[in-house]
């Protein structure tokens, strides 16, 4: 006899979400039940290919060298009488019930009842699901079943994976949340979390951003609130962004914003652009104010372009302008605090 912690658990994880009101409470009990670490259920299962009988299919593939093909289960062992029986959901002999949810198609069985882990059959995907059935549409392009909410949105054709892009583990036949994300990968949803937890972004095949439009939001304010207030060096990089594969040349700090696609997902890659090419594109920025590195050589030319300032102008700014100055009016443009008129900008080097 086994001694499992039966709870009743809030199931509004990952892409399983049920309605917010669903679940209003959660209770835990101890409690003498038999079976296995991975089901709750009153029978052994034996295997067609070796003869040998186990707790479930999981329990065997971890012992054997070979896979127990599940729907191929023909004979039991009740655990309370240990007669060898037909397969069904209670014992021949003993009359024992042997499981509260009985799938005879996937020859799925447990005591855990549908409160506290509900599973439906897709006759198209030919197994059982863990979830709500009115949760989940079939895709017939892909083969699988996808969450309501993200039915419309999915790319037919490139989530139709196996195996989890991150633990390489099964997807199919898995007992684990799957979690397919916006680049159309697709991998376990604890192996996401761990992922987020670990912050770590980027799906590991693509690059592309794990995060949804929320997240992501708050990632972005979050970068851009930084990226204000950091140091950038002198020496020149090339940039690659891993959303929208645009690349473009800047000087080196800790990372970089795409202003094609307006995210920070970028990675350095080879490449030594030139000083005149970086202030170029910085030119071209919406925004390019809070990230501008300002020396003695530059801060003229892109002065001028701004303000659109006459000779006479010029000239005070080159009579007044000191390595201080040039600090001052650096970090007014970081924090957003630089004077917008022309008149303001021009009172700073008198």
């Amino acid at each position: 006899m086994l001694q499992f912690l039966v709870s009743w658990i809030d199931f509004v994880c990952g892409q399983e979400s049920l309605d917010r009101f669903d679940l209003i409470f959660k209770t835990f009990s101890t409690s003498s039940s038999v079976g296995c670490q991975h089901y709750i259920c009153g029978c052994l299962q034996q295997c067609p290919t070796c003869k040998n009988f186990y707790g479930c299919r999981q329990c065997h593939n971890e012992a054997e060298d070979h896979v127990l093909d599940r729907t191929s289960v023909t004979t039991l062992k009740c655990r309370f009488c240990s007669e060898t029986v037909p397969f069904g959901d209670k014992c021949a002999n003993c009359s024992q019930q042997f499981c509260s949810v009985f799938c005879p198609v996937c020859k799925f069985m447990c005591f855990i009842g549908l409160d506290e882990k509900p599973f439906y059959h897709c006759e198209q995907c030919g197994t059982c699901k863990v979830g709500l059935k009115k949760k989940w549409t079939h895709c017939g392009k892909c083969n699988r079943c996808y969450h309501v909410d993200y039915f419309k949105s999915h790319r037919c054709g490139i989530r139709s994976a196996t195996e989890c892009c991150v633990c390489l583990g099964t997807l199919k036949d898995s007992v684990f949340q799957i979690r397919d994300v916006e680049c159309g990968h697709t991998m376990h949803y604890h192996c996401w979390v761990q992922l987020i937890n670990q912050n770590i972004f980027n799906c590991p095949i693509c690059k592309k951003c794990l995060l949804d439009a929320d997240l992501r939001q708050q990632i972005f304010e979050h970068y851009t609130q930084i990226a204000r207030k950091t140091l950038i060096g002198t020496r020149t990089v090339q940039v690659h962004c891993n959303q929208c594969n645009h690349e473009f040349g800047f000087f080196e700090q800790p990372f970089y914003w795409c202003h094609e696609c307006k995210s920070f997902n970028t990675s350095v890659v080879n490449g030594n652009p030139s000083t005149e090419t970086v202030y170029q594109y910085i030119q071209q920025l919406i925004d390019p104010i809070h990230c501008l590195v300002l020396t003695m050589e530059n801060v003229i030319p892109f002065f001028t372009e701004k303000y659109n300032l006459n000779g006479e102008e010029v000239e005070v700014i080159k009579q007044g302008i000191t390595e201080t100055s040039l600090q001052v009016i650096e970090h007014l443009l970081r924090i957003g605090e630089f004077p917008p008129e022309k008149e303001l900008f021009l009172a700073l080097f008198k």
